[in-house]
């Protein structure tokens, strides 16, 4: 039987700690819903937008890792 590898031991990164900023927009309320439902168990820190102006205004208070259209 062939052996299984030595387990690696994985490095933390400072910034690695640090939560995610995502960007949801979407004009419907559902969409935006059901975005967040998906994404919910990744522990990100999700805005949410309902136009592009006011994703515009978003994107220029904060910094997003993702932009989810």
């Amino acid at each position: 039987m062939a052996q299984l590898p030595k387990q690696v031991e994985v490095t933390r990164f400072p910034w690695a700690e640090a939560k995610v900023s995502i960007l949801l927009v979407d004009d419907k309320p559902g969409n935006l819903l059901a975005l967040r439902a998906i994404l919910e168990v990744l522990d990100l820190n999700m805005v949410e937008a309902r136009s592009g102006e006011e994703a515009l205004g978003q994107v220029q208070i904060e910094e997003f890792a993702v932009i989810l259209l």
